[in-house]
């Protein structure tokens, strides 16, 4: 029988919504497990679950993605890094990360992409042989559709072609407990190593600002907030201009309020001096053949 006081360490990792604490819950069976059942992330801090599988125990660590909706990408590494330094000065090492996309993603994009690249900073080249890259939510989707989307997760140097070629392997995430925790045997059961955040925070001494993924998180930060004032600027211009043309539109009909008013006014002052005239409206004035029906007809008509 194995030894039921040393622990493998598997931390699940990956964006809000991907089914990291649906995973957790699944393999131990814990109802303290907060799992969300909408975007908006249901993990706020880093918490631990055991589990015994063939008499082995297994410690399963939730994490917060990169995109959580109340924590900034800075909150959620200072987190993780504080985590992973406290355990490594112990002794503990991870055996494995578990890394979930959704296959129900059209495209790899935004916070999805960000959180990849910050993944990948924080556990360096060396760490990819402990890495799984679990794809869920296959049931979601129609089969040929999920493979396609796998294909080019696979396939492509901006997913996960290098960490593939690095080392790591794919799985599709099942949807039983049994085969789940038979996945947690078999991807904790590598040998324990440091990620390169552990080595570079505890071993060398670096201060958290001068890590390479807290320099990434920066960068992003400051990439998406450039992309979101120009937006607003965009926006503005487009306000502007629609102001613009509603008061120009609002002018427009003053002015032809105003001009019609003027040919009221023109025609009510001509009919106050033909009135009397008869036939009604013709003036017999020398040189004078204005007819104020006919001219009231040209003149509004033309309004």
């Amino acid at each position: 029988m194995g030894d039921r006081g040393l622990s493998s360490v598997l931390a699940v990792m990956g964006v809000t919504g991907a089914g990291k604490s649906s995973f957790i819950k699944l393999v131990t069976g814990d109802d303290s497990v907060k799992v969300g059942h909408s975007q908006i992330s249901e993990t706020k801090s880093i918490s631990s679950y055991s589990v015994f599988i063939r008499d082995k125990k297994f410690t399963l660590v939730d994490t917060p993605g990169f995109d959580d909706d109340d924590l900034t990408d800075s909150d959620v590494l200072k987190l993780l890094v504080d985590w992973l330094s406290s355990t490594y000065k112990s002794g503990q090492k991870l055996n494995g990360i578990l890394y979930l996309h959704r296959i129900t993603d059209a495209r790899m994009r935004g916070s999805s992409l960000r959180n990849l690249k910050m993944f990948k900073e924080l556990i360096g080249d060396s760490f990819h042989k402990n890495v799984t890259l679990g794809t869920t939510c296959w049931s979601l989707v129609s089969h040929s559709t999920a493979v396609a989307r796998e294909t080019e997760l696979t396939t492509s140097t901006a997913f996960w072609k290098n960490l593939i070629s690095n080392g790591a392997r794919l799985q599709r995430i099942p949807s039983s407990a049994s085969d789940a925790r038979d996945l947690v045997y078999q991807i904790a059961s590598h040998s324990p190593s440091a990620l390169q955040t552990q080595r570079d925070i505890v071993d060398l001494g670096q201060a958290f600002n001068t890590l390479a993924v807290s320099k990434m998180v920066d960068y992003e930060f400051e990439e998406l907030r450039k992309k979101q004032l120009a937006e607003l600027a965009r926006r503005r211009e487009e306000e502007e201009a629609a102001r613009s043309r509603e008061e120009c539109l609002r002018k427009e009909e003053l002015d032809r309020i105003r001009e019609r008013n003027r040919r009221i006014q023109e025609y009510q002052s001509k009919q106050a001096c033909c009135v009397r005239k008869k036939p009604f409206g013709t003036c017999d004035k020398p040189g004078c053949s204005n007819k104020l029906q006919t001219w009231k007809i040209a003149a509004l008509a033309t309004i």
